[in-house]
């Protein structure tokens, strides 16, 4: 007879899943009571942590002010690098995040945390489980479900969620991947599970086009854009990534082939807490088809869609936008 077939080889889900059935009987706060004591020393090793945030946290006016310079101090002058630890295997100390001038998103978000609670901000750990990571289970009790933490604080009497993995995020916004319903609160006593009432900023794509249209069907524009939100968040990336001309005219020459751009002004790209405002001034070539007296053109519409982006024919999972966001477009053309 032929040999039996082999037995599968595990994959990481079906390890994920024999973990979560073995303790699934434990509860979340006993969970919590045991991350808590494996951050507390973790946050223990502070050697040099304090001097590293004296300057930066210097002369801030009150307690919102004085998270909000210890956030952009580890989001922008401690480099990131990858890591999949959350839980406390393999995490680097804040003191050694410090000495070595990097560490993961994570390392990153505990020494955040242990800065704010040695300037008397309540702030703890949230664990979460991001958008690309898979829904949270909160019945199958493991923290492996787990793959990034959050800082929550309590300051100025509101709640504060942060993160320092995005650069491009001001204080108080979390990234789209972490956009959840809810995590675990490691607290003192023990752990819960806690929802996520962020309120989503307005995110909105503004566009104000005045074009003067010629005699000989030519058109000249002047384009206004202002990103605000997380369309703002990803336009300042884009913005950092391509340059200024580049960014103009991919969203430019996308919508009118023969375009030729003027000139550009940006403002708001160098502060998180504006929105991003784009002026471009450009002309376009024979745009109108002439007939003695009669012009016949399209709108210069510049906020289009190339392509149909649910272009899937069949779909098993609703489609689902972690935020709200809304696009207004005005325009005005002057005949001759």
């Amino acid at each position: 007879p032929p040999p039996p077939p082999p037995p599968p080889t595990p994959t990481r889900d079906s390890i994920r899943r024999q973990r979560q059935m073995c303790i699934r009987d434990r509860s979340w706060g006993a969970i919590g009571t045991e991350l808590c004591g494996v951050y507390d020393g973790l946050l223990g090793d502070a050697d040099g942590v304090a001097a590293w945030a004296e300057s930066r946290a210097a002369g801030a006016p009150g307690t919102v002010e004085m998270a909000r310079s210890l956030y952009r101090a580890v989001r922008d002058d401690l480099e990131r690098t990858e890591s999949a630890a959350v839980t406390g295997r393999g995490l680097a100390t804040p003191a050694a995040v410090v000495r070595a001038g990097r560490g993961s998103a994570v390392e990153k978000n505990l020494l955040l945390l242990k800065l704010l609670r040695d300037h008397g901000v309540a702030a703890d750990p949230l664990l979460i489980s991001t958008r690309g990571n898979g829904a949270f289970q909160d019945r199958y009790r493991s923290v492996d479900q787990f793959d990034h933490l959050l800082v929550r604080v309590q300051a100025g009497g509101l709640t504060h969620l942060l993160d320092t993995s995005d650069a491009f995020c001001p204080f108080g916004v979390l990234p789209p991947a972490a956009l959840v319903e809810q995590g675990l609160l490691v607290a003192a006593g023990g752990g819960e599970l806690t929802p996520l009432d962020v309120p989503a900023p307005e995110t909105l794509r503004k566009f104000r086009t005045g074009a003067l249209l010629g005699r000989d069907g030519g058109l000249r524009c002047r384009t206004e854009v202002t990103f605000t939100g997380y369309q703002g968040i990803q336009a300042k990336r884009e913005l950092a990534e391509k340059g200024e001309r580049a960014f103009v005219e991919e969203f430019l020459t996308g919508r009118f082939a023969s375009v030729r751009i003027d000139s550009t002004g940006i403002t708001g790209a160098a502060d998180e807490d504006l929105p991003l405002v784009v002026t471009v001034v450009y002309q376009i070539d024979d745009y109108a088809q002439v007939t003695g007296n009669a012009f016949r053109f399209r709108t210069p519409i510049v906020c289009t869609l190339g392509e149909n982006p649910l272009a899937k024919e069949t779909r098993d999972c609703p489609v689902e936008y972690c935020y709200p966001w809304r696009s207004e477009e005005i325009v005005q053309v002057r005949l001759p």
